[in-house]
């Protein structure tokens, strides 16, 4: 299911004025008649999606249906993925692991990567500061449950 705030780019809890506002903003940045051939199908596609999240979201009824449906949606997520995605620590990790893959992507570039300051005083101990508070976070979630 599509989140339709994000698509409208406003809050949850915002005013139906705001959300006109910013659905009329929309519709005159993606409107198919301002691209030309190339991009008419993706603005029509927008458009369309566009018009159903403010159809939806304009209607106090479907409104509070659709929060419903989306605060099921998110619940229904395991509850260790979202503590872990909200946690600081893992975003530096898997941030750490992609600068260190991605500096040493292939065997030629280990030495090269392995003698750059950059990796050696920041992403290695980013990497080993992400793993230690991981595993910290694991151990209190399962206390927790």
């Amino acid at each position: 299911m599509p989140n339709y705030y994000e698509l409208l780019e406003v809050s949850p809890n915002a005013s139906p004025e705001v959300l006109k506002k910013a659905y009329y903003t929309l519709i005159q940045q993606y409107h198919p008649d301002q691209f030309h051939s190339n991009y008419k199908q993706f603005a029509t596609q927008r458009t369309q999606a566009l018009n159903e999240a403010y159809r939806i979201l304009s209607d106090p009824i479907q409104r509070k249906q659709y929060d419903r449906r989306l605060a099921l949606q998110q619940e229904s997520r395991s509850p260790y993925l979202n503590a872990a995605l909200k946690h600081s620590a893992l975003k530096i990790l898997f941030i750490g692991i992609l600068v260190y893959t991605a500096l040493s992507w292939s065997g030629h570039f280990m030495k090269l990567a392995l003698s750059l300051p950059l990796v050696k005083w920041i992403v290695i101990p980013l990497l080993l500061y992400g793993v230690y508070r991981g595993f910290r976070l694991v151990r209190r979630l399962k206390a927790r449950a």
